[in-house]
């Protein structure tokens, strides 16, 4: 009877993810989605585990398992509907609405919402399974004369919105005008804080400014770059820089079919203490890349 009680206490301990009396830690799963892809753009479809490798704070962790990832996606479509997209509404709208449909065809249960950030953050549609009330949404889109943009503001309630939610595979994809100015006052690291607390990636299409014609909000603008170039690829997430309103149908369509294609990497990290704070995923296949997040706490 004893005996069996000892075992039993083992176990719970084991179970609680404690330490055992001879030192041996306990571990868990965890698994991240990762984009592969090759030279020209394309997801790279047969990958396998033996090709990634993961790392915590520097220590390497064991890779249990390598997926496509089919878990349904929960998608904030934030779009600039500024001043600045005045005269490219159409293609807007079509880059959008070909967002949409790629999205939404592949796996069943991925919603998106749709929220537009020119004069204020605006919900437009709320998260839906299908195309036609999204594209009957965007059909309303138009740049609103003498208006800004509150670019950093919709992030923010996107991601209150992931918590009400509580989504499991919460991603941001943005379409950004840089020739207007952002309005909002929160703080870069802020936002950055928000995504991250949210567990979601931010994907964005950026019509790049044309520094020639100025841009007022300095403070501003400097907190929306830094979301932009950074906070992009740390949530595991890219930045497409287009020059013109030709390229935002086809940049919309690149994040769709990176997003499809993802994989879910599953990996077991030991029972700490101290829980690791940076994360890098490698694949060894030369010349791809790799979009993944660096936040370990996700």
């Amino acid at each position: 009877m004893s005996r069996r009680i000892i075992v039993v206490a083992a176990a719970l301990a084991v179970g609680a993810g404690g330490v055992l009396a001879s030192g041996q830690r306990t571990s868990r799963d965890r698994h991240i989605y990762v984009s592969v892809t090759d030279r020209d753009g394309a997801p790279v479809a047969d990958l396998r585990a033996a090709d990634f490798t993961v790392r915590e704070d520097k220590a390497t962790r064991e890779v249990l398992k390598v997926e496509p990832a089919t878990d349904p996606m929960q998608i904030e479509l934030l779009v600039d509907d500024s001043q600045a997209i005045q005269f490219m509404e159409t293609d807007v709208r079509k880059g959008l609405t070909v967002f949409v449909t790629d999205a939404l065809a592949k796996h069943d249960g991925t919603e998106i919402a749709l929220t537009t950030f020119g004069e204020r953050s605006t919900a437009v549609v709320p998260f839906m399974t299908t195309a036609p009330p999204l594209i009957r949404g965007i059909d309303l889109i138009f740049g609103r004369p003498g208006s800004g943009a509150y670019f950093l503001l919709a992030i923010s309630d996107a991601c209150k919105e992931f918590k009400k939610k509580n989504a499991a595979r919460p991603v941001i994809v943005a379409f950004v005008n840089e020739n207007g100015p952002e309005f909002t006052t929160l703080s870069s690291q802020k936002i950055t804080d928000y995504i991250k607390g949210a567990g979601a990636s931010l994907w964005a299409v950026v019509q790049q400014a044309d520094l020639s014609r100025g841009v007022s909000n300095e403070f501003e603008n400097r907190n929306r770059s830094d979301i932009l170039d950074k906070t992009t690829t740390d949530s595991g997430g890219r930045r497409e820089i287009i020059l013109g309103q030709s390229g935002i149908g086809p940049a919309l369509k690149q994040i769709a079919g990176w997003l499809t294609h993802e994989y879910r990497v599953t990996y077991s990290r030991p029972e700490s203490l101290i829980p690791p704070e940076h994360l890098d995923v490698t694949v060894t296949r030369p010349g791809v890349k790799v979009a993944a997040t660096t936040w370990a706490g996700q």
